[in-house]
């Protein structure tokens, strides 16, 4: 018993021989040759993404000089933005901080009760340190805060202590702060 019986030699009989095999052709194309696709298809993604990312490190690498230049002009300046203490020394470092409380402190409505020179802090940039004691009340403290963090040169607030005096002190506070300001230059 045969499956399909077909004439040999007949117009129909070639026909669908050609049809078998042609589909035959295509099976073993779409089972040989789409794999392969695909793979070609997901190493073009990825070579696409390495390209992607291979101009962001040439854009990046084509910046360096400029910003390796402006670092150095920033750094060869004393006063760079505000972020450095104008101080050829750490005594010139802690009257410069001194003063600055002092001048943010009256302009506020606040008292400098103390000022104590603590040293500098170990680390590059090297840090001058001072310890303040305040006498304000909210409004100025915040105030006082705000103008010294956010001022030049840039002071840092390491340490804060807030207490209330006295029932009758009228909302007066007693603040100590220590403060750190950076040395330009100096030894770390």
């Amino acid at each position: 018993m045969s499956a399909v019986a077909l004439p040999s030699g007949t117009l129909a009989g070639r026909l669908v021989a050609l049809a078998v095999a042609g589909a035959l052709a295509v099976a073993i194309w779409i089972g040989l040759a789409a794999p392969r696709f695909d793979a070609i298809q997901s190493a073009r993604q990825h070579l696409e993404r390495q390209h992607q990312v291979l101009q962001g490190h040439e854009q990046a690498a084509s910046r360096a000089d400029a910003l390796a230049a402006r670092l150095a002009a920033l750094t060869a300046d004393p006063n760079t933005g505000g972020v450095w203490l104008a101080a050829g020394s750490e005594a010139q470092a802690m009257a410069t901080m001194q003063d600055r409380v002092k001048t943010v402190a009256a302009s506020v409505g606040a008292t400098v009760v103390t000022a104590q020179p603590l040293g500098a802090a170990a680390g590059a940039p090297a840090r001058a340190r001072l310890r303040v004691g305040l006498s304000a009340d909210t409004t100025a403290l915040q105030a006082t805060l705000h103008a010294l963090e956010s001022g030049s040169p840039l002071l840092l607030v390491e340490t804060l202590t807030i207490r209330p005096r006295s029932s009758a002190g009228g909302g007066i506070l007693d603040v100590q702060i220590d403060l750190a300001g950076f040395i330009k230059g100096a030894a770390p």
